[in-house]
Order: structure tokens, then sequence, then C-alpha cells
């Protein structure tokens, strides 16, 4: 019995495995691939008969992404006609089926169709909500299988630009963007305004507005959101305009189209920098708007407003509307536009407009050379100018002092001070301030070989006074010196021009003086105005030297205006036997002083050059005299070694052999009196006036040492203009016309 039983137990616990394994399973359709735009079916089917489940009533649930999805229809399969079904697909996103019946569901496979769009691209899931999913009251039991859907993008195509604005003539390039399919076809809504080719260029052909589309060979189609405008008029500036900094330029509108509509009226807005440009006039001449009533004018800002009206249509017999004329300002550097706005004629045709540019032309920083200058009256100075564009215009500030050439000759007429101006051929200007120009030289000599052990009188000299001046009736200032060996004594007039005057002399110190000189015969001739008495003191040795320095120097209180020059002095044992001789000639016999006793070992000599000390040369000579002829031109010493004491003997000047140029080859005349060379003192250039031309002259300048600095030709010349290089000092000009030769002295200050 209780073996039966047990037998009757499994046999139950088999049956219930084997209806738990037939329970059915409801399924969404999945793995389904859908194009956005596109409506499609889902299928909730279920995959085992259900008629020995004797389902009598059901409810399913799922959710679903309504961002993708749409539901727009369900449809009930025959297994369900007897039921009383019910959907509900509030709220969106999910969908509930409902139904019942007195007869149950038979069969397998699909019970309900739902029918969705899909909106956009990607992946949706369908996903039973299995809380809610029940069939009869709870049994048989069920399982679900969820479902999905992948929604690809719907193709598209997308033209670009939407808008435009285009002259006549004018092309443009449309693209096209998205996954359309080939062929394209393109097209316009107005070929009267505009045409397309296959490749989307636009051409402008008529005054109006369209649009364009395309289409692709599936159908889909896409066109312009805004028109595409074209208008007949079209107006530009010119692009990199340049001009100099301060100079006028016309920038001209240029137009088209204007033939084609009758335009009488008109304005427009021109924008820009106003540190670069300012406007000056509108010029209509040989314009479209020269028969027309115009107004033009800037506001701050750098803006210009124009308008126009015209009792007749503007004609088109010009490519400009008008040409605009500004000034570039002097200090401009930057660049501008030149920007269109607010362009319209008629009151409502709109122009095309191409913006322009400018940008001014620096102008170069020039220079003058030299960059400084002191002159006097009767004085000529070369200056150059560079950096520029040629030619250079030169001026003066005033022209009373001094004048200047187209060449940069500048000539000194009078005492004052002036500026020397230079422009160049764009405009570039430069000044060279404050030179100023004396009316005469007062000055000393320089390198005066003075005794030492001595008082001096050492000569201040004047050139002569101006016509356009006054003469000379006073003289006053301050005299020093810079050795503290010399001692300022007084100022002597006796064999002076100033001989007679009054004089009051102030010591300031052992080297330094104030004077005043004043009399009643006035001078204005070239000479020695008066001398400087120095006491050469002990401490003063040969070859010392010293600056003789002006200061505050006044003549007249204030005119003529003089240029103080200093000068300088050099200390030197002076002999009985100093002599001069011309070059070649012997020195005589040199002889040394009785009072000198003891052992000579050798006779020395060395050319004296001031401010140096040159080398001895031995001559090897034991007797108390000797005579000798110096190899070179200048100043010769002579000394003798006494006991290995160096005694000097003699001070010999060799001078170049005087020959005259006169017409008589054997004439020996020293110097032709004739001649004139000015100025003397000069400060490097001189002009010598030989009175009658010559046909061949050979002049040297020769220095204090003999040296010849500098040789210059002339044919058929009767005056020369001569520079003398090289430091200031003594220089002899050697004239030489044939066999003919005479030697002129000039001084050269420093």
């Amino acid at each position: 019995m209780k073996h039966t039983i047990y037998i009757l137990l499994c046999c139950l616990a088999f049956t219930a495995q084997a209806i738990r394994a037939q329970d059915p399973v409801f399924s969404l359709s999945a793995g389904l691939q859908v194009t956005a735009g596109e409506t499609f079916e889902v299928h909730l089917s279920v995959n085992s008969d259900l008629s020995p489940q004797n389902v009598l009533a059901y409810s399913f649930a799922f959710t679903y992404n309504a961002s993708l999805l749409e539901i727009k229809e369900v449809h009930y399969d025959t297994k369900l006609q007897s039921f009383n079904n019910i959907n509900n697909t509030l709220p969106v996103g999910k969908v509930t089926l409902t139904g019942a019946s007195t007869s149950q569901i038979e069969g397998s496979g699909t019970l309900i169709t739902l029918t969705f769009e899909a909106l956009a691209g990607g992946n949706a899931a369908l996903n039973f909500m299995a809380n809610e999913c029940v069939l009869n009251e709870g049994m048989p039991t069920a399982s679900f299988q969820n479902g999905s859907i992948s929604i690809a993008h719907k193709p598209v195509i997308a033209l670009s630009p939407n808008t435009a604005f285009l002259a006549i003539g004018q092309t443009l390039q449309c693209n096209l963007s998205g996954s359309g399919t080939t062929p394209f076809s393109w097209g316009v809504t107005h070929p009267e305004v505009a045409s397309v080719s296959e490749s989307g260029l636009v051409t402008a052909l008529g005054h109006g507005t369209t649009k364009v589309f395309v289409e692709d060979a599936a159908g889909l189609r896409d066109t312009t959101d805004n028109f595409i405008k074209v208008t007949a008029l079209s107006l530009s500036f010119p692009g990199d305009l340049q001009e100099w900094q301060g100079w006028e330029l016309d920038i001209p509108v240029n137009a088209t189209g204007f033939d084609l509509l009758d335009v009488v009226s008109g304005q427009l807005t021109l924008g820009y920098r106003a540190d670069v440009l300012q406007f000056i006039e509108a010029k209509t001449n040989g314009t479209l708007l020269e028969h027309s009533t115009i107004s033009a004018g800037e506001v701050p800002g750098g803006q210009l407003n124009l308008a126009f009206a015209s009792t007749t249509p503007l004609n088109a017999s010009s490519d400009q509307l008008v040409v605009l004329r500004f000034k570039v300002l002097p200090g401009a550097t930057a660049s501008t536009t030149l920007n269109f706005s607010n362009v319209v004629f008629n009151e409502a045709i709109a122009a095309f407009t191409t913006n322009g540019s400018f940008s001014p032309k620096i102008l170069p920083i020039l220079s003058i050379s030299p960059a400084s200058a002191t002159m006097v009256a009767g004085d000529t100075l070369m200056f150059t100018a560079s950096n520029g564009h040629e030619p250079y215009t030169w001026s003066t500030s005033d022209q009373r002092v001094a004048r200047v050439n187209e060449a940069g000759r500048l000539i000194a007429y009078e005492g004052g001070i002036m500026d020397l101006i230079v422009k160049d051929a764009v405009g570039a200007i430069t000044t060279l301030k404050n030179i100023r120009v004396s009316d005469m030289r007062v000055y000393f000599p320089t390198d005066t070989l003075e005794r030492i052990n001595s008082v001096t009188l050492t000569r201040c000299l004047i050139d002569a006074v101006p016509l356009a001046r006054q003469a000379v009736s006073s003289i006053e200032g301050e005299i020093s010196v810079s050795n503290a060996h010399i001692k300022v004594l007084d100022i002597a007039t006796e064999g002076s021009l100033t001989e007679g005057w009054q004089k009051i002399i102030t010591p300031i110190s052992d080297q330094r003086i104030r004077f005043y000189l004043a009399g009643s015969t006035p001078f204005r001739s070239k000479g020695t105005a008066f001398y400087v008495s120095m006491e050469l003191m002990e401490g003063f040795k040969e070859y010392d030297r010293s600056a003789i320095l002006f200061h505050h120097l006044l003549i007249n209180e204030g005119a003529p205006i003089p240029e103080p020059i200093s000068g300088s002095l050099e200390g030197k044992h002076f002999t009985d036997q100093d002599k001069s001789i011309y070059l070649g000639e012997s020195t005589g016999e040199l002889i040394v002083p009785e009072s000198e006793e003891g052992t000579i070992s050798k006779w020395q000599k060395r050319k004296r050059l001031p401010g140096q000390t040159m080398p001895w040369t031995d001559l090897e000579i034991t007797a108390r005299q000797i005579s000798d002829i110096p190899e070179e031109l200048g100043e010769w010493e002579y000394n003798v070694l006494i006991d290995g004491v160096s005694v000097k003997v003699a001070n010999i000047l060799v001078l170049p052999i005087p020959v005259s140029l006169g017409p008589d080859i054997n004439t020996e005349d020293n110097l032709n009196p004739a001649f004139k060379i000015y100025p003397n003192p000069t400060t490097g250039q001189l002009f010598l006036d030989l009175k009658k031309a010559h046909k061949q002259l050979t002049i040297n300048i020769i220095n204090i040492g003999g040296q010849r600095v500098a040789e210059k030709r002339f044919n058929n010349q009767r005056s020369v203009q001569l520079d003398i290089p090289g430091p200031g000092g003594v220089y002899f000009i050697e004239i030489n016309a044939g066999n003919r030769k005479i030697v002129l002295k000039a001084i050269k200050h420093q």
C-alpha cells in the first residue's frame, strides 16, 4: 500500500514539472531596423498554443522611448476577436493592453500588432512591465521577452548659403551637405534673376530676387530659406591705396549698372579712421554725379555722409559715381578700411558694395650733414641731405642772416641766429636749428711761439666789419690762459686798431682778466684789435703750451656779433742766431755761444712741430761752429751737446722759394700783391682770386712740417675754391703755372 502511494506522489511531481516546462513565452519584436520617418509594425506574440491553458483574460504592459517612437495604431489578431480588447497608450511612452472573453484563446503566434512611427535616429527598447502582465488571474504563469528597434537617421540634404546679395554678373557657389542620393538636380524659382549650374554655381543675371533649390534622386529636396537678391547697382573703393603723410589723395567711388536702372537719387555713408584721413571735398567733374545736386559732409569720428538728387536719371558715361578728396593727416601711421554703409538709391534700391583700404606712406626721417654749424659773415658751407627722396628743397628761416641755394650751399651774410630747413620730394621736412652766424672773427693765432722767461705781447686779431654793420667802437669781455705758469697782465693798444681808446682792466685771477675798451675812433678794417700782455714765468718751459681763451666777448653792446676763436701759444727759447732761409739754402755759420764752455760731443738737429716733440738727428761734428742745409720746409732746431747737456744754438725757419706768376718768367718777385686769398684765417675753405685766367694751374697745400696735404689742378681759371684738410695751423698755398710759382700763407682755425 505504502509503495503504491509513493508511486502516485512521484507521478504527480513529474506531471507538475511537465506542466511548468510548457509555460507560454510572450515576446515583442526584436532586432528591427528602420529609418527615421518610417512607419513599421511591432508584434506581440506567444510561442506556444494557449488552448491547454484556458486563457480567458489577459493584461500586458510595456514601455518605449517616446522621443524616438510614436504609436500610431493597435490591431488585434483573430485569436482575440471574441475578446473585449482595450488599449491604453497614455501616458506617452507606455502601452497597456487588456482583454477578456468567455472563450479561451487558442493557438500561438501573433496576438496583437502595434504600428509605430520612427521619429529620430537611435536605439529604442520595448520593455515588458512584468508586474503588470497577467493571464487570467495569475494562472497560467508566463515569461516575457523584450523587443528592440534600431532606427537609422533619416537621409536629408541641406543647401547653403540660405541667402545672398549679388550684383549682376557675380557668381555664388552653393554647397550641399547631408546624405542625399546622386544625381542632384538644381534649379531657381526666377530664372530671369539668376541661373544655377549642375555643380550649384549661381550666376546673377538681372535685378530682382530668387530662391535656389536642389533635389536628389530619391526625391529629397531643399530650398534656400531666404532669397538670393540680385542688384544691378554696385559700388566699390580701390583696395590697398597708399599716399604720403600730409599729402592729398583722390578716392574714386567706382560704379556699375547705373545704365540698367533709372536712378535719380541716392545716399551713402563712408566710414574710416579719423586719425588717418580728413575729408576735403567731393569732386563731380567727369563722374555720374556731374549734373546732380550733392551734399557731402564729414561728422566727428571718421564718417562721411553723401546724398544726391538729379532731375534726370544718371547716364552711364562714367564708371565713377563721384571722387572723394581726402588729406592724409601728417601724423597718421595706421591703416584704415574704407567701409560703405547706408547705401540706397531711389529710396529703395540697394547696391552691392566692396569696401577698400588705405595705408599712409610714412615720410622718411631726413638727416642734414653737417649736424651743426657756426659761421661768420662771408663764409659758405656745403650741406647735404640724406634718407629722403631727391630732389631736396633748401630754405632758411632768416634770409637776412643767411641764404641757401638749391644745392645746399649756405652763404652767411650777417650776424644772427637762423634755422636751415630741407624738404624732400615727398614732403619730409627736417630743420637744423640755431645756426649761429657771426659778423666777423675775433681770434688769437694758433701755435704762437713766445719767448720763455719774458713778458710777451700776443696779438688779438679781428676781421673786417661787414658793410651792413656799424663800426667797432667798444670791445669788452674776459681773457684767460690755461697754464698756471703764465700771468695775464694787461691789454696794450699801442700800434693796434684801438690805439688811444679808454680801457678798464679788472684782474679776476693771475690767469684771467676782465677788460673794457672804448674810443671815439671807430674802425671797421681788418687788423690787430689789441695786444694781451702776459708774463711767461720761470715754470713755463720750452715746448710748454697754453690756450688763450675768450669769455663773454661783446662788441658795441651786441652788434656786430663776433665769433671769438681761442688760440694757443708755445714756449720757445729764442737765440741771437735765429733766422729764416729758403729751401735749399745753407744755415750759414752756426756758432756755439762763448759763454758755453766744455767738451762738445756732437751737434743735433730736429724739425719743430707745434705740440709735438720730434726725435733728434745726430750730426757727428764736434767743432764749435757748423753750417747745414735743412732737408724740408719748416722750423729746425740746432743744439749742441756740451758735457752731456743740450744747449740751444739756433732756430732756423725754412720757407718755400718764392717765384712770381708775372708775365716775365725770369722775374723773381716774392709775391704778386694783386692776388687775393680770403677768408684768411679760415675754418678750412679758401677762395683765391688770381685776377686773370691762367691756362694751367697746379696748387699744392703744404703744412708747417713741409708735407703736401693736398694737390689741385685747374684749367683756364681766374678764381678757385680750396679746402684745407687736416687740423688747424699754418699752411702754405703753393701756386704753380708752368715753371712759375708763388707761395701764400694761410691760417686754419680748429
